[in-house]
């Protein structure tokens, strides 16, 4: 059991961008920005692991159906192929290319908050198809 929740974790990780992305700020630990109209200041990584799935119920029941329900069959095909590596260089170029842009201006608006949740979204639903291939592989006799 120990090995399932450290397989399903190692896989969640590595499709949250900021956990594969730069040493010099701790992947986005040391990189403070406002969120929203917040004017707290929060880390980046925070809004990664945690604010961005706020807007979703303490139930995940609900919400992991309809991610199940939305895979589309080239979802499934194309998140089919390649391996952790490509997983970790999928999410490195996603915090280039999406996550650091977004927190340029030490700001994440609420436009940006929409296309971050659907980035997350996707990841999740990502991590999910991809967590249940190696399952999959693994126990297929």
């Amino acid at each position: 059991l120990d090995a399932l929740r450290l397989l399903g974790h190692f896989v969640g990780d590595v499709h949250q961008p900021l956990h594969v992305s730069h040493a010099r700020d701790r992947g986005g630990t040391l990189r403070t920005v406002r969120y929203g109209d917040d004017p707290a200041p929060i880390s980046l990584h925070k809004v990664w692991d945690d604010r961005l799935l706020d807007h979703w119920d303490a139930d995940w029941r609900p919400v992991s159906l309809r991610m199940a329900r939305a895979l589309a069959m080239d979802e499934r095909r194309l998140w089919s192929k390649g391996d952790a590596a490509d997983w970790a260089m999928e999410s490195f170029r996603l915090t280039e290319d999406q996550v650091y842009p977004q927190a340029l201006d030490d700001v994440i608006d609420a436009s940006e908050i929409a296309a971050a949740q659907r980035l997350v979204e996707t990841r999740l639903r990502q991590a999910g198809w991809r967590l249940a291939g190696l399952l999959n592989s693994a126990l297929d006799p």
